[in-house]
């Protein structure tokens, strides 16, 4: 079940997750009905990217301890989670997806430096 309701693609749990609410995620992953890897129909994000461009720590470390979550899952773009947190100078976050099994690729285009610069 990935309930999408929005003309974009978007599914509670990627709403839920950009929002920090970790209450609602935990219900719905709860449901062994939703995929917690869902990508956005319109660009291709996971829940996982839209926590880490919002610097949502909770919903993060949490996401990234949940079966089926892949840390480098890339956009229509080609952009990853760690390259959103980075754009977003979201320290935190950025550490938590650079701790998690290695480290990870920012995107084809961007470097770290590039990305922090810009926020």
């Amino acid at each position: 079940m990935t309930l999408r309701s929005h003309p974009g693609g978007r599914t509670p749990l990627s709403w839920a997750a950009e929002r920090g609410r970790d209450a609602v995620i935990r219900l719905l992953l709860a449901t062994d009905q939703v995929d917690p890897d869902s990508k956005a129909t319109f660009a291709g994000r996971t829940p996982l990217s839209w926590a880490a461009g919002e610097g949502c720590e909770g919903v993060v470390k949490f996401l990234l301890a949940t079966n089926g979550v892949d840390p480098d899952s890339k956009d229509e773009s080609g952009r990853t989670p760690l390259s959103f947190a980075a754009e977003g100078g979201r320290e935190v976050v950025v550490t938590l997806l650079l701790t998690k099994d290695g480290p990870r690729a920012l995107s084809p285009k961007w470097t770290s430096l590039d990305l922090l610069c810009e926020s």
